[in-house]
């Protein structure tokens, strides 16, 4: 998935609007990062639209983006996947390895 075919606008609330281009159509998902669920990934350098980012790219290596529901929410992306706050965390905290890096020079 390359930048060219996602496309997130942040709709405010902790909601996003994601568009994907699968092929030549164009899936559109509603995706509300649940504040509670956040709250177990977030670190001091959080950025909540990187981790919607993240998310799509971790559901997306696992199925098709026309097969995700129109509507998701991170609860049940945590709920229906064992392994994502761990690799969220870990994404959360190498970005923000990589950004206290670029600051130090």
């Amino acid at each position: 998935m390359t930048d060219d075919e996602v496309q997130i606008d942040a709709l405010g609330a902790h909601h996003y609007a994601i568009t994907v281009r699968e092929g030549e159509d164009l899936v559109q998902i509603n995706l509300h990062a649940d504040p509670a669920t956040v709250a177990l990934i977030a670190t001091d350098q959080f950025d909540e639209r990187r981790l919607v980012e993240e998310t799509l790219r971790y559901l997306v290596r696992r199925q098709r983006a026309d097969d995700l529901p129109p509507a998701l929410d991170l609860a049940d992306v945590a709920a229906g996947y064992d392994t994502w706050i761990d690799e969220m965390r870990g994404q959360m905290n190498a970005g923000a390895e990589g950004r206290d890096d670029e600051a130090g020079q």
